[in-house]
């Protein structure tokens, strides 16, 4: 594992997607903590312990404290904050994504007279009729034309509704080019 924040990120992220892998039987995901080597093991159903707290073989974590590990790791390397959802949520997510993906949204960013500042942003979708909204990152503050939404210390998010298949995010504070 490298010692870069992105590295240590990609690694924690790495491991979270392989303690949760389907599969029959054991299936060890090998990973580098700081200073050691961990091994990751999924219980077979002869060797599940009867407390599911518990870890299958001595020195081996639970899949549960894997998760704990890696969300730590996540959350050392970055100031994102981590947000709990339920799956009914994620099924919502993943519903909207495929009705964003299937409108093909586009954004313009429109400058000043002179050319020197962003000013607001144009977007723009194929599908007049487009039912998702489409989420556009505002860096250093708000803007108007859409729902704000914001989740620790990460930039505003706008989910702009298009109708007619445009819409026009006004730039609290533009942007210097």
């Amino acid at each position: 594992m490298g010692t870069s924040p992105s590295e240590r990120l990609q690694w924690a992220v790495t491991l979270l997607v392989r303690v949760f892998q389907g599969g029959a039987g054991p299936q060890p995901v090998k990973s580098r903590a700081i200073g050691s080597m961990m091994s990751y093991e999924r219980c077979s159903p002869s060797q599940r312990p009867h407390s599911p707290s518990l870890v299958c073989k001595t020195g081996q974590m639970s899949r549960v404290m894997g998760w704990v590990e890696a969300a730590q790791e996540v959350a050392r390397v970055t100031n994102w904050p981590i947000v709990s959802l339920k799956h009914d949520d994620f099924t919502q997510y993943f519903l909207d994504r495929q009705a964003l993906d299937g409108c093909k949204p586009s954004a313009v960013f429109k400058t000043n007279a002179d050319g020197s500042q962003i000013t607001h942003v144009e977007v723009h979708a194929d599908n007049m009729n487009c039912p998702a909204e489409v989420p556009i990152t505002i860096p250093g503050g708000g803007a108007s034309g859409g729902r704000t939404d914001q989740v620790g210390s990460e930039p505003p998010i706008i989910w702009v509704k298009l109708n007619g298949g445009q819409a026009t995010v006004q730039l609290n504070n533009p942007v210097k080019l």
